[in-house]
């Protein structure tokens, strides 16, 4: 047997035996199933595949697999220093000389120039600073790779570091402590050196958006300078007790990170100069580099080889590890793409290693309790149970805010402000929360109570929260109470929403009733009573007329919000609790979703049931988005498998309603006809039917059916034999 045949053998035995179970079931599955899945994995499946008129589309958004090291490239000698380039480039240095690399290939792309005395590198727009040990500095420039400038020798003895800013200066650090600014524009150096340090500068940073320098020295002390004034902004920041090996600004340059062969890393407030907070992790020795990795996380390489990702925001949260060189880093570089960040690190090896971190695509870890759409239906925010809020970009699925971790609890309802500037959150936690979307918030009072529902007033003024047996209305801004707590339920208040032109107020609550109060004051206008179960959901049309309700015992009604009649008489929606409900934009449809993993559409007139949307767990909230076709809805549903999905259903089709996939992974229709089969590993973030997308997950599969043959299943076979 050759060993080709061998392969393909064992190839088979690998794959097939995953599929096993649908082929079993159903042979035809071999040809619907196995080969249009694997076909991009198995040389088996491959083969067959590309004679096959195939019966079923699959597609993977987002990815496989957490991306990790993407590259690795042997320079031969230590890398001392390395810089992305603007045309997908790295230059890096090393006692061999400076040499550039291609990131997508890694290959040289230059050998190595300038001679084995670069030390440094700083990027300036497209321009790269090199200096050596006798002062010499060179720019490079990335889009024609050519040596552009040769500026003055800087005589301030042996050279340690270099920095330029983004507009006009260069830093040059030196062996006996002076710092000598060089104009990149003019040429020339600048007055007398920057002296303060008693030892070796050995790294430099310039802010980005403040006129500040920051040194720091094997004396264990770093200085902030301002550059304009040519003087120390504050006294020489003492903690560490170790020489400072690496600085480097945050975003706004509100805060300054620092690493030491102390072993930690430190961040100050630049502002005035107190040190936050120490980072330092078990068996990871002294500290070489640090980077800013975006404006919550850094990095930082160290003597034991690894990189790690520190979280400022939680600081208590351990860093995660990036395991690849075999001696200390000594150099890291940072570059943004569209779909991630890429980082570059330097090593003792001899190796540049390139890094991908997911950027915005990661799942977040528990249930999602709640979502809120903004009102021009580009963000959505969503709420899970464990005590985070994350803000979504709907249109491309991507994670533009958080996760961010505040609260103490779940995190039971969200809601966004009119102007779409601010949402709010509450939470078991008994805190209501209201954030802008840069992550800050505001925290209204802590009350003992636990915060089941909030929703911003029309005028975005006020927040309104529902608790155990009162309502709170919060002013927004503030953070302060605008009115004494609102009492008149029994038992908690789960749902609460202003009236559109913002006089009124409605709450559902456990204890079986509906209320309706007057907005500026409290009082009570009106109760609606007479239910056999407690209100989950409560909302207004968008007209004002009417208020829909959901109840723990699967049905919904609908309500004159003026006079609190039931408009049509009570309608079964679910076989277990309606938890959440939602108005079309044109109140001409409503969504429901429920426990019973279920989200459906319904005519508001008719109380026709138009959709069904079958999901793999509990619907904990849904919302519509709007739509700028009368013919198509868009809503979401979010669930306690961590997943929000999105939905367009054409509201005239009589298309056939495809079920989740089954404990077995059968996807089927309502006739209980086997459609495909899916691995265990992609079921949960299937794309079928009418869910257009998947949030809050790495990667989905779409199924599309279309060419779908059931029982005529043959007709994807080719006229001739497969072999």
């Amino acid at each position: 047997m050759t060993s080709k045949i061998s392969s393909f053998l064992e190839d088979a035995l690998h794959h097939l035996s995953e599929f096993i179970q649908p082929i079993s079931e159903s042979t035809p599955h071999l040809y619907i199933t196995f080969l249009p899945l694997k076909r991009s994995e198995s040389d088996v499946a491959g083969h067959y595949a590309k004679n096959l008129n195939e019966p079923t589309c699959i597609e993977y958004i987002g990815e496989k697999s957490t991306p990790g090291c993407i590259r690795q490239i042997s320079v031969g000698s230590r890398v001392c220093s390395i810089s992305f380039t603007n045309r997908n480039q790295i230059l890096s240095g090393s006692p061999s000389g400076v040499c550039l690399w291609s990131v997508d290939k890694g290959n040289l792309i230059r050998k190595p120039f300038l001679g084995d005395a670069s030390i440094s590198s700083s990027y300036l727009g497209s321009r790269i600073a090199v200096v050596n040990r006798d002062g010499v500095i060179n720019e490079w420039s990335a889009d024609i790779d050519e040596i552009v400038d040769n500026l003055p020798t800087v005589d301030i003895g042996h050279v340690t570091s270099v920095v330029g800013d983004y507009w006009q200066y260069y830093a040059i650090g030196s062996e006996d402590g002076a710092i000598q600014l060089c104009d990149r524009w003019k040429g020339t150096m600048i007055e007398e050196p920057l002296r303060g340090h008693s030892g070796k500068v050995l790294v430099l940073s310039f802010s980005a958006y403040r006129p500040h320098l920051a040194s720091g020295s094997d004396d264990q002390s770093i200085i902030v300078w301002d550059v304009e004034r040519r003087k120390m902004k504050y006294s020489p920041l003492k903690g560490h007790s170790g020489p400072i090996t690496s600085l480097e600004f945050t975003y706004w340059s509100e805060n300054l990170i620092s690493g030491s062969l102390d072993g930690t890393v430190r961040l100050w407030d630049v502002v005035t100069g107190e040190m936050l907070h120490a980072f330092s992790a078990s068996g990871m020795g002294s500290v070489y580099s640090v980077a800013i990795c975006d404006r919550r996380h850094i990095l930082s390489g160290s003597e034991d080889g690894i990189i790690r990702v520190w979280d400022t925001k939680h600081k208590e949260i351990p860093p995660k590890k990036f395991i690849g060189h075999t001696s200390r880093v000594i150099s890291l570089a940072v570059d943004h793409t569209p779909s991630s960040i890429r980082f570059a690190s330097g090593s003792l090896d001899g190796m540049i290693s390139i890094w991908e971190m997911e950027r915005k695509h990661a799942v977040a870890e528990g249930s999602v309790y709640a979502i809120a759409v903004s009102p021009n239906g580009e963000y959505l925010v969503s709420g899970s149970d464990n005590g985070t809020v994350s803000v979504w970009r709907i249109g491309t699925g991507e994670l533009v805010l958080g996760p961010l971790k505040e609260h103490d609890n779940s995190v039971t309802s969200v809601s966004f402000s009119p102007d779409g500037s601010h949402f709010a959150s509450g939470s078991f936690d008994g805190t209501v929360r209201i954030w802008n979307l840069d992550g800050e918030s505001v925290t209204c009072s802590s009350v003992e109570q636990s915060v089941r529902a909030v929703c911003f007033s029309p005028d975005g003024n006020c927040v309104a929260s529902g608790h155990e047996s009162t309502i709170r209305v919060w002013d927004s801004r503030s953070g302060e109470l605008s009115l004494v707590p609102i009492r008149g339920h029994k038992n908690e208040v789960l749902s609460v929403c202003y009236s559109p032109d913002g006089k009124r107020i409605v709450s559902g609550s456990d204890d079986k009733t509906i209320c309706i109060w007057d907005a500026s004051n409290g009082t009570l206008l009106l109760t609606l009573q007479g239910h056999s179960d407690g209100i989950t959901s409560v909302t207004y049309s968008h007209n004002s007329l009417y208020i829909l309700s959901g109840f723990n015992d699967g049905t919904i009604r609908v309500w004159n919000a003026d006079n609190g009649r039931l408009v049509r008489e009570p309608m079964k929606v679910h076989e277990n609790s309606a938890i959440s409900v939602c108005f079309s934009p044109d109140d001409r449809y409503f969504v429901s979703g429920s426990p019973d993993s279920t989200a459906r559409v319904w005519n508001t007139s008719t109380g026709e049931l138009l959709f069904k949307a079958n999901v793999s767990s509990f619907v904990s909230s849904v919302v519509f988005l709007p739509s700028f076709d009368s013919k198509y809805i868009k809503f979401v549903s979010a669930s306690t498998d961590g997943l929000i999905r999105i939905w367009i259903v054409d509201v005239g089709s009589k298309e056939k309603v495809w079920n989740a996939p089954d404990e077995n992974g059968w996807v089927t229709d309502d006739d209980k006809n086997l459609l495909f089969w899916l691995p265990s590993n992609i079921r949960s973030t299937l794309i079928y039917g009418s869910c257009i997308r998947i949030l809050n997950t790495h990667l989905s599969t779409k199924l599309m059916l279309s060419k779908y043959q059931g029982s005529q299943w043959t007709s994807c076979l080719p006229s001739s034999t497969i072999v």
